[in-house]
């Protein structure tokens, strides 16, 4: 082979090697820089700080979008900054590089919302739904959308599934089980009620809702036994607040003489 040739090989040989060390080191330094920046952005949202991680995440969408980790982290910091434009545009980019996940529905629903956009927002967050038939964070998206739409029967639906999918989440339980009695559905709320008696609480409120689903269920026994929790851990909150509780739950503080029947009130069988 003639000398000539044979450098051309050389060079070629060595252009190859050198691009594949670029491309190696350049590798090195994306996947260096994601991991600094998805830390960065959990951070930041971890910590109650949303407008910081949202403005640490802004510029890199372009890599955060590359993994799951980041198209969660970057979704998170827009979401809890409720900035819809970049939410939509992070969502919409890990949908197009197929990152399906529970959270990158619930960012492309929620960067709708956020501009009045309901119905999309709904759309977008049903598809999730079928896909995702598991995730408790969309049903309970989904019944604060129906909630905004007055749409009361949905919205409870929505917040029954969410509490179904979510059995030890004692706090969506509690939620759940207020909207219930506020819609004077007594069978649903006494349900979550004798799920939640025996939470452990320092809080009066927590025990007077549930004494109340219970009271107004028909279960007399199991109420009062809340009802005396409750008036228990009132005695050792500010004045202020037990003063503004005991107005609030006058019905159950303070009921009506007997033979005068509650509204709404269903027994439970």
């Amino acid at each position: 082979m003639p000398l000539v040739a044979n450098l051309g090989l050389i060079d070629w040989k060595r252009s190859t090697s050198y691009a594949l060390i670029a491309a190696a080191t350049v590798g090195v330094l994306l996947t260096g820089l994601n991991f600094y920046v998805v830390n960065a952005v959990e951070n930041y949202a971890k910590t109650g700080l949303p407008a910081l991680a949202a403005n640490q995440a802004n510029p890199y969408l372009w890599l955060l979008t590359r993994s799951d980790r980041g198209c969660s982290a970057s979704i998170l910091a827009f979401f809890q900054a409720h900035r819809a434009e970049p939410l939509q545009l992070a969502s919409e980019l890990c949908l197009d590089r197929g990152h399906f996940l529970p959270e990158v529905f619930i960012g492309d629903a929620e960067a709708r919302a956020l501009v009045g956009r309901d119905d999309e927002a709904l759309q977008i967050l049903n598809q999730g739904a079928q896909r995702f038939e598991k995730s408790p964070e969309i049903q309970y998206r989904l019944a604060a959308i129906y909630s905004k739409q007055r749409r009361t029967n949905d919205a409870l639906a929505a917040l029954k599934k969410t509490t179904d999918l979510a059995p030890q989440n004692s706090s969506i339980a509690l939620e759940t089980l207020q909207a219930f009695s506020q819609a004077a559905q007594w069978n649903e709320a006494y349900s979550l009620a004798d799920r939640l008696k025996d939470v452990q609480t320092q809080d009066p409120e927590v025990k007077l809702i549930i004494a109340r689903a219970m009271i107004n269920s028909g279960d007399e026994t199991k109420g009062k036994i809340q009802l005396h929790l409750a008036q228990t851990l009132l005695e050792n909150v500010k004045p202020q607040l037990k003063t503004e509780l005991e107005k609030k739950y006058t019905d159950i503080l303070n009921p009506q003489p007997l033979g005068k029947p509650r509204t709404g009130a269903a027994v439970v069988q």
